[in-house]
């Protein structure tokens, strides 16, 4: 009979091939360079695994947190793949409570391969319940983000904005669909949570996805188009999809006539005893933007508003 001699080496191996993702590197930024906080800039970045690994994050093993209140810069034509990134979150002591992140974005490409949530603004809580701190912010003007997960988050524990400005685009990974959520958990899910989520498309920016649901598990969440931004979705829009909450909200809102928001269904049905989901049209100077309908609509116990105020009436 042989014998099998199995040396630490091969248990190592063994434990990398079962599990890849068990050697991730986790970036946070520190600001160690003194540049304004730029992203791409290696000194800017601290690791888990300094010994082997130099930041900035560019590798699909890689983990990227913002927080401790910084403001981070990507203004250079260049693309950025990493694992995760978190902007809002709370590391390095892991738990509910966090720190704001804000992560501005004027150039280049940012490519997100992890599955499931491994993009997530204003991912913990704050330290004081009810404060600013946990809260996430991403802006995009003339830049790209790439998401390859099935579940990114806008707002999980605290309050996030995804602002998709000018000729920005956000992205699903092709093949991948993406289950969007504009707040994630409220305080129904544990005391203290107060999952906020803001998806602003405006100035000619696009968002693309699969599915969207807004105000998730008593959270709260609003999704915005303006002028022309526009939002393409080639599955359903979701408000309020957890079942009954007494608390949290969802909004729909739509500004100006030149907007473009697209959906194969719309399931918007408000319980009795809920916040009822909103629609809101602000109207431009030429009236009001449509919202388009491959399939089906179910519109129960909803509110609308309407505000012409910038509406021009003929004579």
């Amino acid at each position: 009979m042989k014998r099998i001699v199995v040396t630490s080496f091969g248990i190592m191996m063994a434990i990398a091939m079962a599990s890849p993702n068990c050697w991730a590197t986790i970036f946070q930024f520190d600001g160690g360079a003194s540049d304004g906080g730029q992203f791409l800039t290696a000194t800017n970045w601290t690791d888990n695994n300094a010994d082997t690994d130099i930041g900035p994050p560019n590798d699909s093993s890689d983990r990227a947190l913002i927080n401790n209140n910084f403001v981070v810069s990507y203004g250079t034509a260049a693309t950025t793949t990493v694992g995760s990134l978190i902007v809002g979150a709370d590391w390095p002591t892991t738990g509910e409570l966090g720190t704001d992140g804000t992560l501005n974005m004027t150039a280049g490409k940012i490519i997100v391969t992890g599955g499931g949530d491994n993009f997530q603004i204003a991912r913990a809580r704050g330290a004081v319940f009810g404060d600013a701190n946990g809260d996430g912010l991403i802006t995009m003007t003339n830049a790209e983000l790439q998401i390859g997960g099935s579940d990114p988050i806008v707002g999980t524990r605290d309050h996030g904005v995804l602002d998709v400005g000018l000729n920005a685009k956000v992205y699903n990974t092709t093949g991948q669909d993406n289950y969007w959520r504009l707040g994630n958990y409220g305080p129904s899910v544990d005391a203290g949570l107060e999952g906020n989520g803001l998806l602003n498309v405006h100035s000619n920016g696009t968002f693309n996805a699969h599915v969207i649901f807004i105000g998730d598990n008593d959270a709260t969440g609003e999704l915005r188009v303006s002028d022309t931004g526009s939002v393409v979705l080639t599955g359903n829009l979701v408000p309020r999809p957890s079942g009954f909450q007494a608390g949290g909200s969802a909004t729909v809102r739509m500004t100006g006539s030149s907007a473009t928001l697209q959906a194969y269904n719309l399931e918007s049905e408000s319980l009795p005893g809920e916040i009822r989901t909103k629609y809101r049209f602000d109207a431009g100077a030429l009236g009001v933007s449509v919202i388009n309908l491959t399939d089906a609509i179910n519109i129960t116990n909803n509110d609308l508003e309407i505000n012409l105020g910038a509406f021009v009436l003929p004579t």
